[in-house]
């Protein structure tokens, strides 16, 4: 059964979905109001299409968790993590830089699968070249956040470069 909760100030529907594995995951749909009665609106909605929204979410995880490609991982982070977390547009956009240098510094290969954790010192290297140390940490920590956005969408099968950007 959906519920609603409110985070920073705005309403986002929660539904519970099952994964391949068992394992029940919270999924947050945003309702765009702060407005508790125009959110209860959209819940009432979302309830009567439950199990479609369901079904269509899982078709999506499992579509994006075969192969993922790092542009594709990057494009599908940066259209939902703002919405889904409430962030302002300014962080969304150092988000998309950060995210851009990620891509450059891994331009031979296509998909997350692809990178190992002998890659990590290819982008310490590509971004300490650009930037000073405290910049690079920023990119690293932004970095590190689509990473796990990803990982926790189960799109990220391989979290090697994940858990060396911690």
């Amino acid at each position: 059964m959906a519920g609603l909760r409110l985070l920073k100030g705005k309403y986002y529907v929660r539904i519970w979905l099952k994964d391949p594995h068992g394992k029940t995951k919270e999924k947050l749909l945003p309702t765009d109001t702060s407005n508790k009665t125009d959110a209860l609106r959209v819940l009432k909605r979302i309830e009567k299409e439950e199990l479609e929204i369901k079904q269509k979410l899982r078709d999506e995880l499992s579509y994006l968790n075969n192969r993922l490609t790092i542009e594709d991982g990057i494009k599908y982070f940066l259209k939902n993590v703002g919405k889904e977390r409430g962030l302002r547009e300014t962080t969304i956009r150092s988000y998309r830089l950060d995210c851009r240098d990620f891509l450059n510094a891994f331009k031979g290969k296509v998909c997350f699968e692809n990178l190992t954790k002998e890659d990590y010192p290819v982008l310490i290297k590509y971004l300490s070249s650009r930037y000073n140390k405290t910049t690079t940490n920023i990119r690293l920590r932004s970095i590190q956040a689509m990473l796990n956005y990803l990982h926790e969408k189960e799109k990220n099968q391989r979290d090697t470069v994940q858990s060396k950007t911690g």
